[in-house]
């Protein structure tokens, strides 16, 4: 599926990670996918949203490493980071 991303949501009760729509895709038809949703795994509904970037899951630390790799890459181009006085 070219240029399309996953929209991942994440069990409440059992934690299972599923996709349930792909972007883009009309707000009408996105909203009553969200609301039906149910576990795969364990039928539970109101799954709620984990951290994603462009269509992949991000765990805390995958997070922590793409905040790194950015405020380094910010330093390296002249930005000051915000340890140096600039905006957080």
């Amino acid at each position: 599926m070219t240029g399309t991303k996953g929209f991942w949501v994440r069990c409440k009760k059992c934690a299972h990670c599923w996709i349930v729509a792909y972007l883009p895709i009309e707000v009408g038809t996105f909203g009553k996918l969200c609301k039906r949703a149910a576990c795969p795994k364990c039928g539970a509904t109101k799954p709620e949203s984990p951290k994603q970037r462009d269509g992949d899951l991000i765990d805390d630390a995958q997070l922590s490493r793409v905040t790194q790799v950015t405020l380094t890459d910010a330093a390296g181009a002249g930005y000051p980071l915000p340890s140096e006085g600039g905006a957080a």
